[in-house]
Parts: C-alpha cells; structure tokens; sequence
C-alpha cells in the first residue's frame, strides 16, 4: 500500500513538469486574445490598502453604512452571491493580479504509475483497458453528469488516506447550467481547531464555514478562461471572508479530462497549466491530496483556533512570550470584504487576567509595526503593546518577488502578513453619544494626526471608521484617538504620489480622487480635508446618537460614486459654496453649521494652491483646532453640548465673543488667534 507521505511531497512548489506536450497547457494563453471581457489583463496597480474604487471599508461592529455585517461589494448567501456587482467587483481585485505559475502549484507525485495503477485498480476507481477513471463519462451531456463520479474518486481517496477524520467531500447539484453559481458542485470541507465545532453529519450541509477546497466542474466545450477565473475568485472570496483565518485559498477546476489549480492570496490570483487527469492518474490523486491536506497546507492560519466551545489567538508580545488570548464573541469585530488586499480583521480578545486588547491581523505593503513603534506615547493616536510581522506572499508562493521573470506581472504588490496587539478603545466617532463627544473625539483625533505629521507620518485614510472615541477615563488628548496606521507612509522631505484607491470613497479629498487623471501628491492637507467631510457627513446624516437620518443630502450620495471624476466634482462644487443651513441637521443646529463653514473656509484658499504644497502646517492644524475648541469651552453651550435634546441656543448672540481679538495667544495651541481665524463672523 502506497503511504499518503511517500505519495508525494511535503515541499510546495517544487518545479515539476506533468506533460509538457500535453495540448491544453497553453489553453488560457492561447485564448486570452478571444476571451470577453478583456479589462481584467488591463489595468494599473491595485491601492496600497486593497480597497476598491468604491473605498471598500473595514465592516462589522466599525461599519458605517449600515449595520450589516456583509458590504453590497462582497454578498454571502447562496441566493445573491453571483449577482452582476459582486462579480464586477472580483473582476476589479483581480485586476492586473492574476499571474501564470505553470505545475509549480501542484505537489508532484513520488511513486510510479505502475504502482498508483495498482493501488487504483485496488480501490476500483480506474479502468485500465480504458485509461480512464471509472464512471467518468467520456462525452457527458452535460455538468451534472460530472459531479458524482468525481465526488466518488475524492470520497474514496480520503478514506483511502486516513483523511476523513477531519476531511469530507460534498456536492451540490442546485446549479447546473447556472452562469455563475453561488456554491460550488463539489467541495473538500473540514473540521478541527481551524473551524467551529461541528458534529460529523453537519460536514453533509454545504457552507463556506466549512470549505476546505471548492471544485468547480465544466464541460471541455465550455471552458472560457475568463469566466472561469471569476467564478473561482467568487469562490475563494466568500471562503476568505467566513473563514476570518484563511491566508490562501485553493480551488479546483475539472472537467471530464482534464484538471487545472487556482490558488488566491492577498497579492491576486494564480493558475496552474491543464493536464490530463485519465493520463496522469498519480498527478490527479497527488493535487487532491494537497488540496485537502493539514490546515496549514491548505491555507489556515493555525495560530487562531478552537478549543471546545472557546476561540484563541496567538500573539507576541513585546513584554513577554508568545500568549494565547481569548477572542470575544469568535468572530472579528471588523473585517475587509476583500480577497486581494489588505484583508484586514480586528478581534477584541481577553487575557488570563480579564484584560481587554484589540488584535489586528492585516497583509500589508509597508510596515505597520513600524508606524506603531515611532507613534508609541503619542496623544491622539492607536497605542501598540505588541508587534508581529510576519510572512511575505512571495514565500507563501515560494518564489523571491523577481519582476523581471513572467510569473510575476510588473504590479505584482509582495503583501507582508502582520498580527499588531492594540489598545482597547470605546466606540468609532459615529457612535457617539452625544455633541461634545463628538467635537472632543475629532478635535484629538486632529491634534493626534498633527502629532503623527510632526514625526514625518501621514495617515492617508481618514474615516469614521479610523477614529475612535476613547474610554471614559481617558485625559484631554486622548478622547479621540487614531487608528489604522496599515496606509501610512513616511513623508520626510517628499509627500508620496497618491492612489485614488487608497482609503473610503466617501471622505477622500479632491486632489486624492483626482489622481484618477493625473499624478498627483498628497500631504497633510488632504487629511484635513477628509476630516472635514467626517463631520460633515455625520452632521447631515445623524438626528442624534446612534440614529440615523433616512435619507442624506443628494450631494453626499456623489461622494461616494464609484467614479473618481463624479465624486471630485460634487466635492469641488460642494466647498467652493456656501453651506446651507439645513445641511445639519436640527440636533446640531447653528453652532454645527458655524463650524463646518469655518473649516470650509480654511480649506477652500489651498484647493486652488494644491501644486504648491509646501504651507505651514502648524497654521492649518492649528486653524483646525482653534474652530473646533472655541465651542467646546463655549460656557454658554456646555449645557446643549451634552444634552440629547435641549434646543440650541441663539448662537448669533455669542458669535462675536467666539471672533479672535487681535494677536491674543491661545494658551493651549501657543498660536496667534489672529493667524488661525482670518474671517469675519
């Protein structure tokens, strides 16, 4: 008997050519010039963070849409999850991400055909006299003729193996002939530490939870490369999003001769050459093998698992050894929808000691861990207590990132893997509870970017999201503390180019979506300006904490457009006119309207000037703050600030005492009143 480690090897990638003469090895090149549509083998690179067009955001507990835990870009039942959008939206990450890996992707087999045939002839799966595997139809009418047989082969594979303690093969007729099916005809799926607990019978229910590896089935005739690759992205994308400790996914593509390997990962997409699974038997019994072999073979994350009903998560710690912390709740508070990307998942874990911390798991293009570090004792911004970076894509792949050679596309992003231990902090900035915690949690959040800016770092992903309001006994500082640091780079003396693909659609700035067109640069200005479109966006969508208005203004609806160009312009005519009273709503009244046109006209004198960047910054911050602290220590709105409902004073009373006089000095921004607020009341 044939052992499952002598039958091939442990080591991935190794160079292993099945037949090379074999006529569908070229299939997919040959027919990328006929294949429709062809904008997925065109395209720039993706974003630093892997957001979409549309800003894909962290969902779950942090969303700010609405308080659904799946996004309308990544949709998760069975009903919906092949819609048009969801497909157009695996197309964009696939963009230009998708790289040809020949057999690298498939473990040779280590034993002889003589002797996989006679192991085959044992288990009565081959049909030597036909050199074909038994009951595979040789011209099957049509998909569903497919699915048994080879449900058969791998069922009886894994037995044969010593797998099906914890591997099972299942099958889902429901959507043959579907263009693109939601689930797929056949699926390895698992049990064990990498999944919830499940009784054996309950692996017979198909569920992304559990998948292992999906296969997808087509008829040879039907084969179209394009198509093909999407429906296996959509598969892979809703295993990466149920399945929160996932680092790669593979997926399986047969048809009744011949097989071909996807496998998905942060960085894209790659594909194997076709062969022929009735001449190469053992190459055939060695990819399902690998395809349904130890968790972390297969593309789990081991260092978070189950343990009974409980769910851990390993992390390092810069104080003491590796530590298991308990996840609260099992699932992420947050999570990106997105495959390629950064795929972010915050959990909040506890310690032995009842202690509370975030984890953050993310595949990054520069180090965040690094960002953490120079920001530790820093106000206003995400403290760290532990850093972890961990391993690249291009070791996951097992090649060193040569862009030179074909396996790599000139924008392949060589993603890094990070586990950072965070601080834990109360709510995001839209969840506040009432106006002076919101205009104390934004006015920290703003000196806390300054205090980032002054160490040579620019944040580059303003949001509702990113800004946390902290605890209840937090100090003056830090009760608006900034989070996400995964899209920060390092300024120094050059601002970086910017991706109109960086950060959430909604509040980025104009010369951000304006890199659509033209190369542009971005500095802390930008951030500024998206954390004027935070405020406004709460101020006209919120008629008190926690309740939202029905529908937004129309013009905020173009700001989120998936076209740069449309959300460009309806910000352009949004902050060069004046902003109408009844843009707030009335739970925040006059004094809120009185803020967002100060800061309107702070920002409105360097749009024009945005070529020539080099302002002082400590006049911009401090303009910034000045607006915001002037009705914060307002004695005689203290009383509305924190009241759910007392209606809003006569605030035209109180305006010229707000109005700077002369070169007074502001004792807690050490800056000239009459430098930070230059127009009249």
């Amino acid at each position: 008997m044939v052992s499952k480690n002598d039958f091939y090897s442990a080591v991935m990638f190794d160079d292993y050519d099945l037949d090379s003469g074999y006529p569908y090895e070229n299939y997919w090149e040959d027919h990328l010039a006929s294949s429709q549509p062809t904008s997925l083998y065109q395209s720039e690179s993706d974003s630093d963070d892997g957001s979409s067009g549309s800003g894909t955001t962290l969902i779950g507990l942090d969303a700010i849409d609405d308080g659904d835990k799946f996004s309308s870009s990544c949709k998760s039942s069975h009903d919906n999850l092949a819609d048009e959008n969801n497909i157009s939206s695996i197309e964009r990450e696939l963009f230009n991400n998708t790289h040809f890996a020949g057999t690298s992707l498939f473990n040779p087999p280590t034993v002889s055909d003589a002797d996989m045939l006679t192991l085959l002839r044992t288990l009565g799966l081959y049909d030597e006299q036909r050199d074909r595997w038994k009951d595979v139809p040789l011209s099957p009418q049509n998909e569903g003729s497919l699915i048994e047989p080879f449900r058969k082969i791998i069922d009886t594979l894994l037995n044969h193996y010593g797998l099906s303690a914890t591997r099972t093969v299942i099958s889902d007729s429901s959507q043959v002939g579907v263009d693109f099916k939601s689930a797929p005809p056949l699926a390895v799926c698992g049990s064990g530490d990498s999944f919830r607990s499940l009784k054996k019978n309950d692996l017979l229910k198909p569920g992304y939870l559990s998948y292992v590896t999906p296969i997808d089935i087509r008829l040879t005739e039907t084969l179209w490369p394009l198509h093909d690759l999407l429906q296996a992205g959509l598969f892979a994308r809703e295993c990466f999003f149920r399945q929160d400790s996932r680092v790669f996914v593979y997926s399986l593509l047969l048809t009744e001769n011949t097989a071909l390997v996807y496998r998905f990962d942060r960085s894209g997409a790659q594909y194997s050459s076709f062969f022929d699974i009735h001449r190469n038997p053992a190459a055939f019994v060695a990819v399902i093998l690998q395809l349904s072999d130890l968790d972390n073979f297969v593309g789990f994350n081991t260092r978070t698992s189950w343990a009974g009903d409980k769910r851990y998560i390993r992390v390092v710690s810069t104080n003491d050894p590796t530590l298991d912390f308990e996840i609260v709740g099992h699932e992420p508070i947050s999570s990106r929808a997105e495959m390629v990307g950064s795929g972010t998942c915050c959990y909040r874990v506890v310690d032995v000691h009842g202690n509370t911390f975030i984890v953050k798991d993310s595949w990054g293009l520069t180090s965040e861990a690094k960002m953490l570090a120079e920001a530790r004792g820093m106000p206003g911004v995400v403290q760290a207590i532990g850093y972890q970076n961990g391993i690249l894509v291009s070791q996951l792949r097992g090649v060193e990132p040569d862009l030179t050679v074909p396996f790599f596309s000139p924008y392949f992003k060589n993603r890094r893997f990070g586990r950072n231990l965070l601080t834990m902090y109360d709510r995001t900035l839209d969840k506040f509870q009432n106006k002076k915690e919101l205009l104390c949690g934004l006015r920290d959040a703003i000196a806390g970017h300054s205090n980032l800016f002054k160490a040579g770092i620019l944040h580059r992903n303003i949001s509702p999201s990113n800004i946390m309001i902290g605890m209840s006994e937090c100090t003056d500082g830090n009760r608006g503390i900034l989070i996400d640091l995964s899209s920060a780079q390092k300024v120094d003396l050059d601002f970086p180019l910017v991706d109109h693909r960086i950060g959430t659609r909604t509040f980025q700035s104009i010369a951000v979506l304006r890199s659509d067109t033209a190369r542009t640069v971005i500095d802390y200005l930008d951030d500024l300006e998206s954390f004027f479109y935070v405020l406004c966006w709460i101020c006209s969508g919120f008629i008190g904490p926690n309740m939202q208005v029905k529908e937004r203004p129309v013009n905020l609806d173009s700001w989120a457009s998936d076209d740069p160009q449309c959300s460009e312009c309806a910000k352009l005519s949004f902050i060069h006119s004046p902003i109408d009273e009844n843009f707030v709503t009335p739970y925040f009244g006059a004094p809120f309207h009185r803020i967002l046109e100060d800061l309107r006209m702070i920002l409105v004198p360097h749009l024009d000037e945005k070529l020539n960047w080099m302002h002082d910054f400590n006049e911009d911050y401090g303009s910034f703050l000045f607006t915001l602290d002037r009705v914060i220590k307002d004695s005689s709105l203290q009383e509305w600030l924190i009241s759910p409902d007392l209606p809003y004073p006569y605030y035209a009373a109180c305006a010229a005492s707000l109005h700077p006089p002369g070169l007074e000095m502001d004792e807690d921004l050490d800056i000239h009143k009459s430098c930070l607020f230059p127009f009249g009341s």
